[in-house]
């Protein structure tokens, strides 16, 4: 899928959430809410070339010591960053604690989607990486082709679904 829909669906969720669901989202963040979605939703294609993120960072070491949807696309992946960027922002710049919370519980919330939104597509991903090399994706998704009219019918069905599921 595209920077652009995995962008849209993170933040989309956020925004559905705090849309329906307001009374949860008031002892967040608002700012570490909208980074942390931000930053989930594009970071595990940073070993991409081709990518949003990449491009931004501009670091082709990540693209050579790792295959796109292999570890950055793995749930060890998620864990590991959740503990790089807690021990970043909370012990090495001493980030407010609410904005700490905020962001990484949307960060982690924002990059599983992207890693499930990858599970659509016929190459899968690896998710047990680096323990296991199996690519896993979802049944009946091989036909599905990224930049096309189905990815974006995909994500506007998706988002319906997710804003009408938490009315």
């Amino acid at each position: 899928m595209t920077g652009f829909t995995h962008l849209v669906s993170g933040v989309g969720t956020v925004a559905a959430i705090y849309v329906n669901h307001p009374e949860w989202m008031k002892n967040f963040n608002a700012i570490g809410v909208f980074c942390g979605s931000s930053l989930g939703s594009l970071l595990p294609d940073i070993d991409s070339s081709t990518s949003k993120i990449s491009s931004l960072v501009r670091n082709p070491i990540l693209g050579v010591f790792f295959s796109h949807r292999g570890f950055w696309h793995s749930l060890f992946a998620i864990i590991v960053l959740d503990f790089l960027l807690a021990f970043l922002l909370r012990f090495l710049m001493n980030i407010d604690f609410n904005f700490f919370v905020s962001f990484i519980i949307f960060f982690t919330l924002s990059y599983a989607l992207h890693i499930l939104f990858d599970m659509v597509g016929n190459k899968g991903v690896k998710l047990l990486s680096p323990f296991c090399n199996r690519s896993f994706s979802l049944p009946f998704t091989g036909w599905f082709k990224s930049k096309t009219p189905v990815e974006f019918l995909i994500l506007l069905i998706f988002l319906l679904i997710v804003f009408e599921g938490l009315r």
